[in-house]
């Protein structure tokens, strides 16, 4: 058995104790559903659009070059009245992320690819193949 200091346990409630959405867009101290992201998505941010003026989406299947920067990245959700992301992360710059699953602690460093297999399936099953179809979005915080 071992014995967590008070430091040690608050990382460890920390590390478990918010969502993606919560460490997206609460500094990893809530927990955020997805109605409530895309409420804040859409209050809060602004999604890329490309030329034609259509939202810039992609998908790990089918990714696109040249992602201009931005803040957030978000995998799946419905496009009934606002986008309810089932997974979202931050941009760290670079191409980089940093996200969380619901089973996981925080992770930096992360690729789009990772980002989209948040749910840390095997390369090449039937449930890795799910996740690279579905769509990403990309947003930047509204006065940056």
């Amino acid at each position: 058995m071992v014995k967590l200091d008070d430091k040690s346990m608050e990382g460890l409630i920390k590390a478990f104790a918010a969502n993606c959405n919560g460490v997206t867009f609460g500094d990893g101290k809530f927990v955020i559903d997805g109605q409530a992201a895309g409420q804040i998505l859409a209050n809060e941010y602004s999604p890329f659009t490309n030329e034609s003026g259509s939202i810039l989406s992609d998908s790990g299947n089918s990714p696109t070059n040249n992602i201009p920067a931005h803040d957030v990245i978000t995998v799946g959700g419905s496009q009934i009245k606002n986008w309810e992301p089932f997974h979202s992360a931050t941009s760290q710059g670079g191409g980089l992320y940093k996200h969380k699953n619901d089973k996981s602690s925080t992770r930096s460093g992360q690729t789009r690819e990772q980002v989209s297999n948040y749910g840390n399936k095997e390369k090449g099953s039937e449930e890795y193949k799910e996740l690279m179809g579905l769509a990403r979005r990309y947003y930047i915080k509204n006065g940056n």
